[in-house]
């Protein structure tokens, strides 16, 4: 049956169906008889990103960068960062990127960070996007983790705004764990004035 959908699995990537025969073969086949997956994503440009963004595709893009080895999904990693910003701020492409900072290499992490620091505003007004930031919270190194925090914190009004997320109140749980010192007290400053919004948001 797998033999069947080579030079299909992007169309059965995006199927309600044939979505399922992909999901339930990379959890049993090795990862090498998987690369025909990968080759389709990458044979035009925006493919992979697009089926990133598909309601069904995204969870087969997941399964890859869980399942593969960081040197045979190299390639679909690279795609995917081209659009980082947009797809975590997407409601189904969101979780490649949160994939991405959990699977990912080192160096595809930092990348990844990096991107998050310098549009930290951006995702942290998202609701997918705060699942984004949560993930980088739990994920990047602790350097970069500090960047996110700070660059969050100098932003005034994203630290509460980002508590009112649906992931974002625990990725600032994190961002207080980091900070130290004046940065910290600051935090907890601006939390404690603005209590009465963040406990109506809850509600």
């Amino acid at each position: 049956l797998l033999q069947e959908l080579h030079g299909h699995a992007c169309k059965a990537m995006c199927d309600p169906h044939a979505n399922h025969v992909l999901q339930k073969s990379i959890s049993i086949m090795t990862p090498s008889s998987l690369q025909f997956m990968i080759d389709e994503l990458l044979e035009s440009d925006g493919l992979a990103t697009a089926v990133a963004r598909h309601r069904y595709g995204c969870r087969i893009v997941q399964q890859l960068l869980k399942r593969c080895s960081a040197s045979q999904v190299s390639g679909l990693a690279e795609a995917l960062m081209q659009e980082i910003v947009s797809l975590a701020c997407h409601n189904f492409g969101n979780f490649s990127v949160q994939h991405l900072l959990q699977f990912g290499t080192e160096e595809q992490r930092d990348q990844l960070a990096q991107a998050i620091v310098s549009n930290a505003e951006t995702l942290s007004s998202s609701k997918a996007g705060d699942g984004v930031i949560l993930a980088a919270m739990e994920h990047a190194s602790s350097k970069d983790k500090l960047l996110l925090a700070q660059a969050v914190l100098h932003e005034p009004g994203l630290l509460v705004r980002l508590a009112q997320g649906r992931f974002g109140h625990s990725a600032v749980m994190h961002m207080l764990q980091v900070l130290d010192g004046p940065e910290s007290l600051q935090a907890y400053m601006v939390l404690k004035d603005e209590i009465a919004t963040l406990r109506a948001s809850t509600r």
